[in-house]
């Protein structure tokens, strides 16, 4: 399960005076497989169902689902353990099929740690 939250950058910048902030914000599900490669790097694939809020225009207030797509790579400090960290960076992009018909595509980087 994952969140997205993304706001005008225009929202933080002191002494703006801009009645309205366009917003994104969802939840997404997403099955995810590894695979594993010489060494300690991985890839990591994700592909679910996605809600998302669309508030790109003040008039606007719709829920829109779709799919939303992810892939991460990186390397996994853990060695043969179970619990340590994993690094790496990863893209997402969200798209849906009803409504307005909102999408994102986002890049991250993630450090995880397992317990």
């Amino acid at each position: 399960m994952s969140f997205i939250f993304a706001k005008d950058f225009n929202a933080i910048v002191p002494n703006v005076k801009k009645p309205y902030f366009p917003y994104v914000r969802g939840i997404s599900f997403k099955g995810i497989t590894f695979q594993y490669f010489s060494g300690n790097y991985f890839l990591e694939e994700g592909v679910g169902l996605l809600a998302l809020n669309d508030r790109t225009f003040s008039d606007t207030d719709d829920w829109n689902f779709g799919i939303v797509l992810s892939i991460n790579g990186g390397f996994d400090l853990r060695g043969f353990n179970l619990d340590g960290f994993k690094l790496g960076a990863g893209a997402e992009y969200g798209i849906t099929f009803t409504n307005s018909l909102p999408q994102y595509s986002s890049v991250h980087f993630f450090v995880h740690y397992t317990f």
